[in-house]
This record gives C-alpha cells, structure tokens and sequence, in this order.
C-alpha cells in the first residue's frame, strides 16, 4: 500500500472547459469557487503526468470525446454546480472532503 494521499493529485484548473473535459474523461471534482471578475477555480483529481497530456491534447485539439451524450451530461452536471457557486460561493465534493479530514490531507 501507497503512502501517497490520493488527494495530492489535485490540480487546479481555470479553464471551464478543460475542467468539463477532465472529469468527462473520468476525473474527480474536488471542489469550484469563484474566483474575482466571476471566474472559476476547479480542484481536480489527476495524476500530474496525466494531466500534462491531457491538457496538451486539449490544447491541440486532439483529446478526442468518443461519447457526445455522455460528455454533454457532465457538460450539464458541471453548469449545475456552477449555478449553485453563484449562490453559494463555492461548492465541494461531500465525500472527497470527508476523506480528506479522515486521512488528515489538507488539499490546497
């Protein structure tokens, strides 16, 4: 057994639509707040070797969505919990964050 916290991959990623595309490909959400000027800040679960290739292929236009169904309800899902930042100021995953006090893992 890994004495690496899963939590010590959490990226931060600004841009929505790279943040739908990472937990469309199987990411977990840790946490959105707004950020000044109306912006998003998304905590993301992703090994950071993924992460680099993902975010290259989504610059490059390569990252290919096999499913447009199913990349259109995570499209959904995540304006959902947009909505509710507006309101809120800031929304988190109730069950990564309760294992993050569980194991003692502060995600920054």
């Amino acid at each position: 057994m890994s004495d690496r916290n899963y939590l010590s991959d959490v990226r931060v990623v600004t841009d929505i639509t790279l943040a739908i595309t990472l937990v469309y490909v199987g990411c977990d959400l840790y946490s959105i707040t707004k950020t000044s000027g109306g912006r998003f800040e998304f905590k993301i679960v992703v090994p950071a070797l993924d992460f680099e290739e993902y975010k290259k292929e989504f610059s490059e236009g390569r990252l290919a969505i096999a499913d447009a169904r199913a990349f259109g309800r995570t499209h959904s899902e995540v304006m959902r919990l947009i909505k509710e930042v507006h309101l809120k100021g800031q929304w988190t995953n109730e069950d990564l964050a309760r294992y993050a006090k569980e194991t003692g893992f502060e995600v920054a």
